[in-house]
């Protein structure tokens, strides 16, 4: 099982990873929504 176990290991680290790279793009869309002026973006 060790094989089964290192790829458990490296799905996983992928997952986080992923994560962390979406959640860092949605909270930049996020501060761009919330900076910018609201007449040009719901024009």
């Amino acid at each position: 099982m060790p094989l089964f176990s290192q790829i458990m290991a490296f799905t996983l680290q992928t997952y986080t990873i992923f994560g962390k790279f979406h959640l860092i793009k949605t909270t930049h869309i996020n501060l761009i929504i919330l900076s910018s002026p609201k007449g040009s973006l719901f024009s």
